[in-house]
């Protein structure tokens, strides 16, 4: 169980990090991504200036979005969520 959620967490991670690799390399290319890195003129100071903290602040903001999520249901704690069973988790509803 415990090797199922660490597989799950990289492969989370995994899909974040391609994500914003993709996000920052929209309509260049990954190889002027990577070469943005390196120049300080042109695309690098757009890439660096406007397209990484976009995308940082994205994720950010997301993340912040999805924790003020769960501190609500927890605050109220809704008793249709709590109580519904989860297929995933091996649960059956007795009827």
């Amino acid at each position: 169980m415990r090797n199922k959620k660490a597989v799950l967490l990289g492969s989370l991670i995994c899909l974040v990090i391609l994500s914003a690799i993709l996000s920052l390399s929209y309509g260049k290319g990954l190889f002027a991504v990577w070469r943005g890195f390196l120049e300080s003129d042109g695309f690098g100071l757009i890439l660096k200036k406007i397209r990484l903290p976009r995308t940082v602040i994205a994720f950010l903001v997301g993340g912040s979005l999805g924790m003020c999520g769960v501190v609500l249901q927890s605050i109220l704690q809704n008793r249709w969520l709590i109580r519904t069973p989860s297929v995933y988790r091996g649960e059956h509803p007795s009827g």
